[in-house]
């Protein structure tokens, strides 16, 4: 042990072991894993390309991976008025770029999740857009209220930060099997 004034202890302990013979150890059961589960549920809507619009860069980029570990085609910006740049480039507006579905953080500098969410069904309703975008909106504030205030703003549906790809996967399924599925 060692103690120093203000910097606090620091204690170290050895333990005497050693090594199993190999034919003594037990297999464990293989538990489905989170990942494997979802990509079939996906897998059956075909090809999926998501837009993550997450102002956290590293919960965005935890999220494009765990996306892509899915199957799913994972694209991340930082806030609703780069979204709307990133969709002019896709099949529902002016380009090419496949769009499936958008994961909307809520609460995001520049351009909020809400506001966003309300200018893409405003473009759609005025014809400006090709069809109905699915959202996802995300956020941390899960009250009634809250998740009130995202359906009125136009999202289909909500998940609460945070939350596991396991958790997230049924909610893109059911949004998109409502017939708004396009690429």
């Amino acid at each position: 042990m060692t103690s120093n004034t203000r910097e606090g202890s620091k204690f170290s302990f050895y333990i005497k072991s050693r090594r199993g013979e190999a034919e003594h150890a037990t297999k464990l059961p293989m538990l489905p894993s989170p990942i494997a589960d979802s990509r079939p549920k996906l897998a059956e809507l075909g090809p999926i390309s998501v837009l993550v619009v997450e102002d956290n860069i590293t919960n965005q980029t935890i999220l494009c991976k765990q996306l892509t570990k899915i199957g799913c085609e994972a694209v991340g910006v930082g806030d609703g008025k780069q979204a709307l740049d990133w969709i002019k480039r896709t099949k529902h507006w002016e380009g090419k770029e496949p769009l499936s579905i958008i994961l909307m953080d809520v609460e995001m500098p520049v351009m909020d999740g809400l506001t966003c969410t309300r200018k893409i069904r405003e473009l759609e309703s005025l014809g400006e857009m090709n069809g109905h975008i699915p959202i996802i909106g995300t956020s941390a504030n899960a009250r009634s209220e809250q998740v009130a205030d995202i359906l009125e703003a136009g999202m289909d549906t909500s998940v609460s930060k945070p939350f596991r790809i396991s958790e997230l996967v049924p909610k893109m399924v059911t949004v998109l099997k409502r017939g708004y599925f396009a690429t």
